[in-house]
C-alpha cells in the first residue's frame, strides 16, 4: 500500500488542503493498527460541494468517531442533499470491509477521527467471523462487544482527535486479544506485506491444512477469498504508480501491466 510519507508529500505539491492528515500507530500496535485519519474542516469555509468525502472499497475494518458535526452517507454527490431521507451516522460507528465505494456528506464543520484495524484483529477482538462484517456500517456499540465499546466510548471524550488516539492505543496495548499471530514488517511495506501474511499463517505447517480450508481461513479473517485480497493490493499499487508520476501524466497503458492486471480474452 502507498507510503502514507508519500501521499502526504504529493498532497502538498499537488495543492490540496492539509485539513486531513494520517497517523502511524505504535510500533506495539502495527499488526493491529494500519493508520489512523483525521478530517478537520473547521478552519475551513466550505461550499455544499466540498462537503463530500468519497471512500473506496477497503478490505480493512475501521471505527470513526465524530468529535464535532455530523456526517452522512449518501448515494449521489448532488449539492441539495435531502437530509430528510437519511439519519445521520452515529457518533461512533464501525464500517467493516467495503466491496463498493462510499460517499460521505457533512452539513457544517467536522472533526472525524477513523481508525483502520487490519480485519484480522477486530476478528481477535471480537472473536467473530469477518465475512459477517463486510460492507457493515454500524454502531460500534453493537460490533465490538461491551469492553471494546466501553473504551471507544472513552476514547469519544478526549479533548481532540490527536489525544483520542493515544488514549486508545494505551486501552489496546494491554489487551492480549490484540496479539493474533501474523507477523508484519514495520514500516511503509507493512500493509503491502498482510495479505501473503494472512495466507502463510492460514495454511500453517506444510500439509497440514487443504485449499478449501486455507480459504476459509482467511475468509473468516478478512471477510474477502485471498483472489479478491491480490485486487486491492495490485489497486493500490496502481494508485502510487499513478502518484509517484507527480505532476506528470501518468502512464496509463502501462500501470495495468506494471501491477500486474490482468486481461481475459473472451
Amino acid at each position: 500500500m502507498t507510503d502514507l510519507s508519500k501521499v502526504g508529500a504529493f498532497a502538498i505539491d499537488r495543492g490540496r488542503d492539509h485539513s486531513a492528515y494520517a497517523l502511524r500507530p505504535r510500533p506495539s500496535l502495527g499488526n493491529e493498527i494500519f493508520a489512523a485519519f483525521i478530517r478537520d474542516t473547521r478552519k475551513l469555509d466550505l461550499q455544499p460541494r466540498q462537503r463530500f468525502s468519497f471512500y473506496p472499497a477497503f478490505p480493512f475494518c475501521v471505527v470513526n468517531w465524530i468529535f464535532d458535526g455530523a456526517a452522512y452517507e449518501v448515494a449521489g454527490c448532488d449539492a441539495d442533499v435531502d437530509l430528510g431521507t437519511v439519519q445521520p451516522l452515529p457518533k461512533v460507528y464501525f464500517c467493516g470491509p467495503r466491496t463498493k465505494p462510499a460517499i460521505l456528506w457533512n452539513p457544517g464543520k467536522t472533526v472525524v477521527l477513523s481508525v483502520g484495524f487490519y480485519p484480522h484483529a477486530i476478528a481477535a477482538l471480537t472473536h467473530s467471523d469477518v465475512a459477517e462484517l463486510v460492507d457493515v456500517t454500524a454502531p460500534a456499540s453493537a460490533i465490538l462487544g461491551k469492553d471494546i465499546a466501553a473504551i471507544c466510548a472513552s476514547v469519544a471524550k478526549a479533548a481532540d482527535p490527536e489525544v483520542a488516539f493515544a488514549l486508545l492505543q494505551d486501552e489496546l496495548v494491554q489487551r492480549a486479544t490484540m496479539s493474533p499471530p501474523i507477523s508484519l514488517p514495520g514500516e511503509a511495506d507493512r500493509v503491502r506485506a498482510w495479505e501473503p501474511a494472512i495466507a502463510l499463517e492460514a495454511a500453517g505447517p506444510p500439509g497440514t491444512r487443504s485449499k478449501r480450508q486455507i480459504e476459509r481461513r482467511i475468509k473468516q479473517w478478512t471477510g474477502h477469498a485471498r483472489r479478491g485480497l491480490a485486487m486491492y493490493l495490485r489497486a493500490e499499487q496502481f494508485f502510487e504508480q499513478a502518484l509517484l508520476a507527480g505532476s506528470q501524466e501518468p502512464p496509463w497503458s502501462g500501470l495495468p501491466m506494471t501491477c500486474d492486471f490482468r486481461i481475459s480474452r473472451t
